[in-house]
């Protein structure tokens, strides 16, 4: 299975609630949306505005000497999108603008957000590295015409900045058969947003949303944490995962992708919904 394959899985499964479907703002349902793996401001999450700050996963890989791993972080960034009415020359916020006989509304969208770190090899994680996530602000408008061709407003389509960290490390479990060696990988991804915020609404302009990892390996292989050999139990049920459930749920660090296992894509599953995706077949739930 491609790269592009992994990504097509991940958004399915985490960006259903922004991207993959033009939900009706009108909608009740659609007033509070609901995401996989929204990484909060710090300290927000104690007053019950945000949720958790950071996700971990740990995971084991079988390595050589000339190993490489290549770990890429991929969100949503909020988008705020404000309509306002062109009225006696100024422009006038307003939650809806009827244009050329269709209702524009003012909602909330997302962006895709992608940072890739590496290729490292194993055995240099050993010291850890700490990586920044930085995701600058911006500002857009564009205009709206009614059918005749006359600017009667325009749309503000704004996004906070997004500042976080990935954390990386590894440390040796065992001696591989082949000659190599076995390693625990841990990734840590964490929201680090300097400023408090006061309610739900700043909470989220400043969150990752639907956060998941996607892992690689250049010579060499995942372990699967669910059917690992008998040499690998111990170390398997030792590897700790927060935010995501545990092993048996199909959570971060459980899922390997494609015919061989050299990708791994790492995300937060409901309890209820388990993907198995270890085959090129098309993925279905069990």
């Amino acid at each position: 299975m491609s790269l592009e394959e992994v990504r097509a899985v991940a958004d399915a499964v985490l960006y259903e609630g922004y991207l993959l479907y033009p939900y009706r703002a009108s909608s009740a349902k659609n007033q509070i949306r609901w995401q996989f793996g929204v990484l909060g401001p710090p300290r927000a999450d104690r007053g019950g505005i945000a949720e958790d700050p950071s996700l971990h996963c740990e995971c084991l890989l079988l390595a050589s000497g000339a190993s490489t791993v290549q770990v890429t972080v991929r969100f949503l960034q909020l988008v705020r999108r404000q309509l306002e009415q062109l009225r006696d020359g100024e422009h006038v916020p307003v939650d809806t603008i009827i244009a050329g006989g269709v209702t524009l509304l003012s909602f909330d969208e997302a962006i895709d957000c992608q940072l890739t770190y590496g290729p490292f090899a194993p055995a240099d994680l050993r010291t850890g590295q700490s990586l920044p996530i930085v995701i600058p602000a911006a500002v857009d408008d564009e205009d709206i015409a009614d059918s005749d061709g006359t600017v009667i407003g325009r749309t503000i389509r704004s996004r906070e900045a997004l500042s976080g960290t990935v954390q990386l490390g590894a440390d040796v479990v065992g001696n591989a058969a082949s000659g190599g060696q076995t390693f625990r990988l841990s990734c840590t991804v964490s929201n680090t947003h300097p400023d408090p915020v006061a309610d739900r609404d700043r909470a989220s302009a400043v969150s990752m949303i639907g956060t998941h990892l996607l892992l690689q390996i250049v010579d060499g292989a995942f372990v699967s944490l669910l059917e690992p050999p008998a040499t690998l139990e111990a170390a398997a049920k030792a590897c700790r995962q927060s935010r995501c459930g545990d092993r048996r749920q199909f959570g971060l660090g459980d899922v390997r992708i494609g015919g061989e296992p050299r990708s791994c894509l790492a995300q937060p599953f409901r309890s209820d919904i388990r993907l198995r995706l270890e085959s090129p077949r098309k993925a279905r739930p069990s």
